[in-house]
């Protein structure tokens, strides 16, 4: 509070300050001849102005924030107090005129104050208030009005499909043809700038054709089902590991292991951009996406999410989260649907786009959306990608925004920034401002939450134990799962291996995780009347892909005649089998081969190839019958 000086204490202040004006040493003019220079803050006419306590280049200096003086009113209290108007005290002699406002040859505007967190904390709970209402933020939350849903959600296939059908749809023949042009072409190119060994595989290389490949993409589909420790064991014939597909579909393990090998979809010597760093999966990418896109347009509601790949090789873009179940792997962003299908796919790497006035994160969200905005559609995301700046970005796009907030992001009120919510759990505070709701809940612990679709009303909720929450957290809780579910689908069956490289592992995530979980959806969404026993699960629908793929046949019984029945046994003839020494040659040279039965033994043992050929026996004995080299006990064995 200001405090009143009267005429002899102030006469004393410029008595003390060198600056009083006696009536005797004036000159015609009126001004003291003494002095030469008058003060800042005496005026041309006598009278005191306020002064000037800041110097130039503080003015000039853009940190400077003068209204931090001004708001304590350190001059107007200090020079003058209540001074500036009359008393009935003063004679008309020692009128004061009242302060003139601060002037400055700077020409901008002041800025506001700048509060940091400290200082806010040490303001009561009103000047909080009155700070974010400065700011625009207000503490009456008013319903908001949502513009106008002017899509439709769009299935673009119609008629009866089969999974199958659907699956070939995403996976068309141009994907197959891309991948049959790009795995010969990386096989001639392997053949001419490496040193093959005279035993490699690559040596018995004959071009894949459009059923070569859909032979390996079926048995790698089968491997997510039937899951055996290595590659190799899904064709072994240890009784442990032996299942009859792999033994008759025409494609052994050495002709798998070499697609396998040069699976690829770029021509690696080709002129590309070298800050693309998805060069070697982009055009499969591209075809994949566009692919879903022609099938399925969203509805009201979209979800934005990330996912993690795991993935520990060497790569610039590999990522390390501590709060997924793969800690290590690669991120991807993802925009699903409210049931979980796919709808686009980015793949981070190292750098996000950005949109002016927009963060990092809020332009990821731009890029996702693209092709769905302007509609009045709402974007559900989480605290990693929301903020006050992609509302405002949003509502410009005839878009809405609903998700979890962090409260240290930018021009947000103090009051859910700094707000300490008791242990009682219901507790809300919120705030508005351009149709943008901001709230802080109180449930286990504190939930912010920013939508420009909610107030911040409260509804029950649905479950066992009905409790009070925000009409915005049960909203997102409801839209949130879709891109949940589409991970948790895509996870049941995943073929993929540590060994693969990283380009072959998105790949299999796209071919098989994602497309098949899309067209598991799109099936159940063409058949909306089936009852819940006869919907297609994710096992059924690969596995009917699988038949496909594969030309297996669909009857249940002819396959389990045709493909489960036992290898013949040998028992019967064993009389017409016996050892026999192998012709030498013409200069009577013993000719000794690898004993067949040993090299299978160290085979079934795990050991490699190579190193059973090292340590197999050598013998000058065969059974004509089965025309294979034996060792006296490997022909028992085999035999009795």
């Amino acid at each position: 509070m200001s405090r009143k000086l009267t005429t002899e204490q102030l006469r004393q202040i410029l008595e003390e300050s060198d600056f009083e004006l006696s009536d005797n040493d004036t000159d015609s003019s009126g001004r003291n001849s003494d002095v030469q220079d008058e003060p800042d803050f005496v005026d041309s006419d006598g009278g005191l102005q306020e002064p000037s306590i800041f110097a130039d280049d503080d003015i000039n200096d853009p940190d400077f924030d003068p209204g931090e003086f001004s708001r304590s009113n350190i001059v107007t209290e200090a020079f003058y107090g209540d001074y500036g108007r009359n008393s009935p005290e003063d004679s008309p002699d020692t009128v004061i005129n009242p302060p003139q406002p601060v002037t400055s040859s700077v020409s901008q505007p002041l800025r506001p104050r700048r509060w940091t967190a400290g200082e806010v904390m040490r303001l009561s709970p009103q000047e909080i208030n009155n700070i974010d209402e400065e700011n625009g933020w207000k503490q009456e939350v008013l319903p908001l009005s949502r513009s106008p849903y002017t899509a439709s959600s769009t299935l673009h296939i119609q008629g009866e499909h089969s999974v199958g059908s659907i699956y070939r749809k995403i996976v068309t023949d141009e994907v197959l043809d891309l991948m049959v042009t790009q795995t010969n072409l990386y096989a001639i190119q392997i053949k001419q700038n490496t040193n093959i060994s005279m035993h490699s595989r690559m040596n018995r290389w004959t071009d894949v054709t459009k059923a070569d490949i859909m032979k390996f993409i079926g048995l790698y589909m089968l491997m997510g089902i039937v899951q055996f420790p290595t590659l190799e064991s899904h064709w072994k014939l240890d009784a442990i590991y032996y299942h009859p597909i792999f033994h008759n579909v025409n494609m052994s393990y050495n002709r798998f292991s070499s697609i396998l090998r040069c699976w690829h979809f770029v021509d690696n010597e080709a002129p590309r951009d070298p800050q693309e760093r998805l060069y070697k999966i982009k055009p499969l990418l591209d075809l994949v996406i566009n692919n879903w896109k022609s099938l399925h347009t969203p509805g009201e509601c979209i979800v934005i999410d990330e996912s993690m790949m795991p993935f520990r090789g060497r790569i610039s873009f590999r990522q390390y989260n501590p709060s997924k179940a793969h800690k290590y792997g690669l991120k991807i962003y993802k925009l699903c649907t409210e049931e979980g299908f796919v709808w686009n796919y980015v793949i981070y790497i190292g750098r996000d786009p950005e949109i002016a006035d927009l963060d990092k994160p809020g332009s990821v969200v731009v890029q996702l959306c693209d092709g769905l905005l302007d509609t009045g559609r709402v974007v559900v995301c989480d605290n990693f990608y929301n903020s006050v700046g992609l509302a405002k970005y949003l509502l410009q796009r005839k878009t809405d925004l609903c998700g979890t907030l962090r409260v240290n992001r930018v021009d947000l009120p103090w009051a859910i920034k700094i707000k300490k919510m008791g242990p009682k759990k219901g507790e809300l505070v919120a705030r508005q401002k351009d149709n943008v709701t901001v709230l802080k809940w109180r449930d286990k612990r504190d939930v912010a939450m920013i939508s420009t679709c909610h107030d911040a009303s409260m509804q029950m909720s649905s479950g066992y134990r009905p409790i009070s929450k925000p009409t915005a957290v049960l909203f997102y809780n409801d839209r949130k799962k879709g891109i949940d579910l589409s991970d948790q689908l895509s996870s049941y069956y995943d073929p993929k291996r540590k060994s693969l490289a990283w380009y072959k592992k998105i790949a299999l995530d796209v071919l098989i995780c994602a497309s098949v979980t899309n067209a598991t959806l799109l099936y159940q969404k063409l058949h909306p009347t089936a009852n819940r026993k006869s919907r297609k699960t994710i096992l059924q629908a690969q596995q009917e892909i699988i038949r496909e793929f594969l030309l297996l046949d669909n009857s249940s019984d002819t396959n389990a005649n045709t493909l489960s029945s036992p290898r013949p046994s040998t028992s019967s003839i064993t009389n017409q089998h016996f050892l026999s020494k192998i012709q030498r040659k013409e200069d009577n040279k013993i000719i000794r081969k690898r004993c067949n039965g040993c090299y299978e033994d160290l085979r079934k043992d795990g050991t490699s190839w190579e190193t059973a050929a090292k340590q197999v026996k050598r013998v000058d004995t065969e059974c004509l019958q089965c025309k294979k080299t034996f060792c006296l006990p490997c022909f028992k064995n085999k035999h009795n």
